[in-house]
């Protein structure tokens, strides 16, 4: 039985020896851990300071930080209305490093049939819609490319947002904490996407956040609120 043990223990080593040599050098062991197939490197755009973007997405009824998660943490209801706009962005300052320092203003239409939500729901059997516009200092990352072909890249923009009303969510913050969300802090996390064939072009998935700040201490509190209203969205953009 040893004996036997041994021929075959020989005859596997044998076996994988001449690997390479059936399929060729790159299935040496040491190919299957090339730079070449695992590789990033940081993108290298042509510049494109102007910016143009339509989206859509729905309202979150959580905080900001589950809507970071897409609410995956919070089991029920995580979403009442819905928004949809367009921006423009322009970038001003190039400190390197693939970084930008510029601006964006946007609009949005906020829009659904929850008029007040979610300890207290009320609902409307017609649309009901307010407007919002937003604007301020954005910092953007060109990002990395992944196997020369899909670029990865981020941006923050801060700054602040008006309202024509508030709907859903936000409206029952206002009834609770007494507050005014007409005038708030605005906050947009973002990542977005493209390729190396069609770099002008993004799709992008980001939060848009509306808050008084009443939680930060570094910040003059803003209506009398905390949080305002979040949402999920992802839309399209174009460079240029």
């Amino acid at each position: 039985m040893p004996g036997k043990l041994s021929v075959r223990l020989a005859g596997l080593l044998s076996l994988a020896l001449s690997l390479p040599a059936l399929f060729g050098e790159s299935c040496a062991a040491t190919d299957l851990l090339s730079p070449q197939l695992i590789s990033f490197q940081v993108a290298d755009l042509p510049a494109r300071p102007n910016s143009v973007m339509v989206f859509g997405g729905r309202m979150s009824v959580n905080n900001l930080h589950d809507t970071l998660l897409f609410n995956l943490n919070k089991p029920g209801m995580g979403y009442d209305n819905y928004t949809a706009g367009a921006a423009y962005a322009r970038d001003l300052l190039d400190p390197g490093l693939g970084f930008h320092l510029g601006v964006e203003v946007g609009v949005a239409d906020r829009f659904g049939h929850y008029r007040e939500c979610c300890e207290t729901v009320i609902t409307s059997a017609s649309i009901i819609q307010t407007a919002e516009l937003w604007v301020g200092p954005q910092l953007r990352y060109d990002g990395v490319l992944l196997y020369d072909l899909v670029r990865i890249g981020g941006s923050l923009t801060v700054g602040l947002s008006a309202v024509s009303g508030s709907i859903g969510r936000e409206q029952e913050r206002q009834v609770i904490e007494q507050g005014n969300a007409r005038f708030l802090y605005f906050l947009a996390p973002e990542l977005n996407f493209s390729t190396s064939g069609a770099a002008d072009y993004e799709l992008f998935v980001r939060v848009q956040h509306r808050s008084g700040g009443k939680l930060l201490s570094f910040l003059p509190t803003l209506g009398n609120l905390g949080e305002g209203y979040n949402a999920n969205v992802g839309g399209l953009r174009y460079r240029f």
